[in-house]
């Protein structure tokens, strides 16, 4: 059966829970076809003696791309690998040849070395979705509050979400009658103080929040799960159902705040609309992108890219589920670096190659 022929079949009839649950397992099964590390040898494999250089800082374990750097080296032995830590000085002994050079953070120090640099970027969540609506993303309606700026917010709801521009890990993520909305100084551990505040358009995914994460690597992906918050919260019975005494402003609407429940995640569509998304952001390698449904309509909407990189869950036990084996995901990383460095090899040799007929 098709995925097509799922979704039809999905949408004519309603299906028992042992016909859901089937249902959802040959999703699962078509998913893992789709998104799984290729078994078949990449046509750019072996075309360039090249190199990689993997540039990680304090905040990740080195070991786990040395292991990616030892699934490179078994795919394609041409590839030089390297890997070290984001330092002065770094000890490197890289023939001298064409470098792709990778971090999933922004690179702190120069490396000895001249090549092709991809790492990640502390991007602002205004930036983000400007780069995100550019690309035809879609993403919440938002304004962006500052000490100097009072945006209209005539066309928004009577509840909004209150962000900081800068931060992370849901923190300081709240729901908030427009009219009590001020402007003040967010800070939060991930990311410190943030000046200015997006406000953005509520969307509703339930009795309780629910959001997806999708982690790519140059559009691919790596992983994806699912988190709802937790049973001991309150529920939400609509979009506008925050008036009961428990439900006083600052209510707090992140999926992922603690005791939320996870799970992984096989929605064709929603792993599709995020490598789509990578591509508003070509030269940062590693995104986690927080998407959500709307309930009433299923509508997606990408809310967070997360461009600074500080999303290489691949190995952690945090959530009691394996990442890493969902799509075999470090050997998986470890085949798109691979084919990117050669695919950048290869451009790099058709610039440098003499034109015909010279001497």
């Amino acid at each position: 059966m098709s995925h097509d022929d799922i979704e039809s079949f999905l949408r004519k009839r309603e299906l028992s829970p042992r016909e859901s649950e089937d249902m959802i397992k040959k999703k699962s099964a078509i998913s893992l076809l789709k998104f799984s590390c290729p078994q078949r040898r990449s046509d750019l494999f072996g075309k360039h003696e090249c190199n990689l250089l993997m540039i990680i800082n304090e905040h990740f374990e080195l070991s786990s791309f040395e292991r990616v750097a030892r699934y490179v080296r078994e795919l394609d032995p041409r590839i030089s690998v390297a890997v070290v830590r984001d330092c002065t000085p770094m000890n490197l002994n890289l023939p001298n040849r064409f470098t792709l050079i990778f971090s999933p953070a922004l690179i702190r120090n120069s490396p000895p070395i001249r090549g092709r640099m991809f790492c990640g970027e502390p991007l602002s969540k205004s930036e983000e979705y400007t780069a995100l609506g550019k690309a035809g993303i879609p993403v919440p309606q938002w304004v962006l509050l500052t000490e100097e700026n009072s945006p209209d917010l005539s066309k928004f709801d009577d509840y909004v979400v209150r962000k900081p521009n800068y931060g992370g890990m849901g923190a300081k993520v709240v729901i908030i009658r427009k009219n009590r909305l001020r402007w003040k100084p967010v800070i939060t551990e991930a990311a410190g103080l943030s000046r200015s505040t997006i406000v953005q358009e509520f969307i509703y995914t339930g009795p309780r929040p629910v959001s997806y994460r999708v982690n790519t690597l140059f559009g691919k992906v790596l992983y994806s799960n699912k988190f709802e918050a937790s049973a001991n919260r309150p529920e939400l019975t609509g979009p506008q159902d925050f008036k009961s005494a428990v439900r006083q402003e600052g209510v707090s609407i992140a999926a992922t705040a603690r005791n939320s429940r996870a799970e992984l995640n096989y929605d064709d569509e929603i792993i599709r609309l995020a490598e789509s998304a990578h591509g508003a952001f070509p030269e940062i390698p590693l995104l986690g992108f927080d998407i959500i449904r709307e309930a009433a309509t299923g509508k997606l909407y990408v809310i967070e890219a997360n461009a600074i990189g500080y999303v290489w869950w691949i190995e952690t036990k945090d959530y009691g589920i394996p990442l890493e084996e969902q799509f075999d995901g470090l050997r998986k990383a470890a085949y798109i670096l691979a084919e990117k460095t050669q695919e950048l090899a290869c451009q790099a040799s058709l610039i440098n190659k003499p034109p015909s007929g010279s001497h």
